[in-house]
């Protein structure tokens, strides 16, 4: 790995490829770091092409666009986390266990390169068929996180008023980990979920709170 400058005041971490072995997947991971580090909007196609040390026709000839990096990148963070889901035998598991491990494999999920793809991404600066694509992902979790709170509700292991404003709410604060994560290098992905989860499914209220 070599470091080039880019001709502004900033320096660039650079991989040598030779000529025809650069994967779609090697792009990925590149541009998926790219806009965790600098955003998506901030971040051009001449950025990931010298982040990779290779010519834009070379990487216009595997992505049309930034927008295509974006979105498989998007995906690919959704098909693993759908595919660790599919993994779990919830059939042992009352709602609140179930809601827990779902949003362990997603915090998972949201703390990697990939997933920060699928939580930072403004979906206004999308074109109207790659929102389309992005809102099918992140609606078809909130269903998913709306069925166990509404499951809830039937076996008593959960109390929640309005499930729908409750996953919302849920989705807030995971995916907001994802600003502030990389400046807080000593917390481990265990300790943020276990208060998380203390706090969303205990509450923050002492034992001596009165209500207003």
């Amino acid at each position: 790995m070599n470091a080039v400058s880019d001709g502004s005041n900033k320096t660039v971490a650079i991989t040598q490829y030779k000529r025809g072995s650069l994967s779609r997947e090697a792009i990925l991971d590149k541009a998926s770091q790219l806009f965790r580090t600098q955003g998506y909007q901030n971040t051009s196609m001449d950025d990931v092409a010298l982040a990779l040390n290779v010519t834009k026709p070379t990487l216009y000839s595997r992505f049309e666009c930034k927008e295509a990096l974006l979105l498989e990148s998007v995906e690919l963070a959704y098909s693993e986390f759908q595919s660790a889901v599919d993994k779990v035998d919830f059939s042992d598991m009352n709602a609140r266990q179930m809601l827990e491990k779902f949003l362990w494999l997603y915090l998972n999920v949201v703390v990697s390169d990939y997933g920060i793809s699928l939580v930072l991404s403004d979906s206004r600066v999308l074109s109207e068929a790659g929102r389309a694509r992005f809102w099918q992902m992140r609606r078809s979790m909130n269903r998913e996180v709306q069925k166990f709170l509404v499951l809830g509700l039937k076996d008593g292991s959960l109390d929640v008023p309005d499930p729908s404003l409750a996953s919302y709410a849920i989705f807030g604060m995971f995916n907001w980990v994802s600003r502030w994560v990389d400046g807080k290098p000593e917390l481990t992905k265990e300790e943020i979920f276990d208060t998380f989860s203390h706090i969303l499914l205990n509450g923050i209220g002492g034992a001596s709170g009165t209500k207003p």
